[in-house]
C-alpha cells in the first residue's frame, strides 16, 4: 500500500521530507549548485525535490507530479509542503 501524499507533520516520513526540502531550498544549497556550474538552478532544485519525494513515497515521477498538481488545486496550496514544490 502506498503512503498518502497528504502532509502530516507528525508522520515520520513527512518529518524527514519537510527537513530535506527545507535544506534543498536553502540559500546554501543554491550556492552549492552554482558552484557546481549548474546553469538552471531552479529547475535543478525542483528536480531534486521531486526525485526525493518519489523515492521516499515509492511513486513513479510522472504519477507524483500529477498527484501534486491535483492536491495543490484541491487544497488551493494551503499546505506548506506543496508551497515548497513549484510545479
Amino acid at each position: 500500500m502506498l503512503s498518502p501524499l497528504i502532509p502530516d507533520d507528525k508522520h515520520p516520513k513527512w518529518m524527514i521530507v519537510l527537513k530535506i526540502l527545507e535544506i534543498i531550498g536553502s540559500p546554501r544549497a543554491r550556492k552549492i549548485a552554482v558552484r557546481l556550474k549548474i546553469y538552471d538552478v531552479d529547475n535543478f532544485l525542483l528536480a531534486i525535490k521531486i526525485i526525493i519525494l518519489s523515492n521516499l513515497f515509492e511513486r513513479d515521477i510522472s504519477g507524483l507530479v500529477s498527484e501534486i498538481k491535483v492536491i495543490r488545486r484541491r487544497f488551493s496550496c494551503k499546505c506548506s509542503i506543496y508551497l515548497q514544490i513549484h510545479i
